[in-house]
């Protein structure tokens, strides 16, 4: 496969913004993701962090842009800081270049019931740009700690309803495990608005991806 490096005025940019209540774990997909880095140590995100990753999708190259919003700043000053300074400027772009990716913890399903508070912004940006949304559940490893799986079935198609989620996915950032392939997707997506194309869902044959929508990711990548 052909890949465009050193050539960054010729990628493609896709914007992807990150956000969940604080320790759920975004810094760590953010740079498993980047670097193929995991660190034990917890240390909150203040303000936001940033993050470039050069991909190679379906023989286009592409710079993703990766915004994580620091779950502090979202649980202390949820509308003001992070809905009119940061999040509704991105979500609400006309340029189709942007995916969200919401996380939550899956040993610990309140942080997902505490991304109400973005409700009306995620169904805003769906409803006027269809922007792609993912709603990540990550620390799948924490057996162990998980809810009832009926209980967490129910909240997630809850919740992806509510917070208009097109695909949701299982991650664990500790054992790089559907890291990668939840990045691709929601960069996929993305790539498929601005194409204008329906990529079909069969792309990736991975159980831990549903879809509501029938968009799936591509048919080919490689990161750089």
């Amino acid at each position: 496969m052909a890949q465009s490096e050193n050539h960054d005025d010729q990628k493609r940019i896709i914007k992807v913004i990150l956000f969940g209540v604080e320790n759920v774990g975004k810094t760590s997909l953010l740079n498993r993701f980047t670097f193929n880095h995991f660190n034990e140590s917890y240390a909150a995100t203040m303000g936001f962090d940033f993050a470039t990753k050069h991909i190679t999708l379906d023989d286009c190259g592409i710079k993703c842009y990766l915004w994580e919003m620091s779950g502090h700043s979202m649980r202390f000053h949820p509308r003001y800081y992070a809905c009119r300074h940061f999040l509704r400027p991105m979500a609400m772009s006309s340029q189709r270049d942007t995916g969200i990716m919401v996380v939550y913890d899956k040993t610990n399903m309140s942080s997902l019931e505490e991304m109400e508070y973005y409700e009306d912004l995620l169904c805003e940006s769906k409803q006027k740009y269809d922007t792609p949304i993912m709603l990540v559940g990550n620390k799948c490893d924490k057996l162990e700690a998980r809810y009832d799986k009926e209980v967490e079935e129910r909240l997630i198609r809850q919740y992806m309803e509510r917070l208009s989620c097109d695909v949701v996915m299982e991650t664990s950032a500790k054992y790089d495990q559907n890291v990668e392939e939840a990045f691709v997707t929601i960069t996929a997506m993305c790539k498929a608005r601005l194409d204008k194309i329906y990529v079909p869902d069969t792309a990736i044959p991975n159980k831990s991806v549903h879809s509501r929508t029938g968009i799936g990711p591509f048919d080919s990548c490689t990161i750089q």
